[in-house]
């Protein structure tokens, strides 16, 4: 705990006593404020979470290797296992998670992109996070939002791939 030295005008020595700390006061009937901390976290996130869906379905279109993602995601479990033994084993954990969010809701590209978009979101949130933890809230804010509006960004997060989800992890 912090020591604050005071010395009174008219005394000849100092005097130590402890800082309270400062806490947050709510006023009754009014919501406390949010937090500052979750402003890097929350904009980024929220800046990718938007331009990801905006325009998620692409007129029901795919391209060539998101329908390879949406194919092997709709094998059974055995062909999907045998699939993984002999090619494609680095995509296996992916494949693995698509085929249990196409079992739970087979949106077509829409399902198939949605992971992707919230793979982006949380890296958007982490590198937020990130920022403001090594510059301050201001600078994770812009870092964070910066990321989101990437174009990269944006093409990774409307894939059907597991580019999203890596940057995620690694974020």
């Amino acid at each position: 705990m912090e020591e604050a030295i005071t010395q009174h005008p008219h005394a000849t020595g100092t005097v130590t006593r402890p800082r309270r700390p400062r806490t947050a006061v709510s006023r009754p009937g009014r919501p406390a404020a949010p937090r500052r901390g979750a402003v890097p976290v929350a904009v980024p996130a929220l800046t990718a979470l938007a331009l990801g869906l905006w325009g998620i379905d692409r007129r029901n279109s795919m391209w060539r290797d998101e329908s390879v993602t949406y194919q092997v995601a709709h094998r059974p479990l055995g062909e999907l296992w045998g699939l993984l033994g002999e090619i494609d084993a680095v995509h296996g954990l992916y494949y693995l998670l698509m085929h249990a969010v196409f079992a739970v809701w087979d949106g077509g590209p829409t399902a198939l992109r949605l992971p992707s978009v919230l793979g982006t979101a949380l890296a958007a949130a982490g590198v937020g996070a990130i920022g403001a933890r090594l510059s301050g809230p201001r600078a994770g804010t812009l870092a964070g939002v910066v990321f989101a509006v990437l174009p990269i960004t944006q093409q990774y997060a409307q894939e059907g791939r597991s580019y999203a989800l890596v940057t995620a992890g690694v974020t």
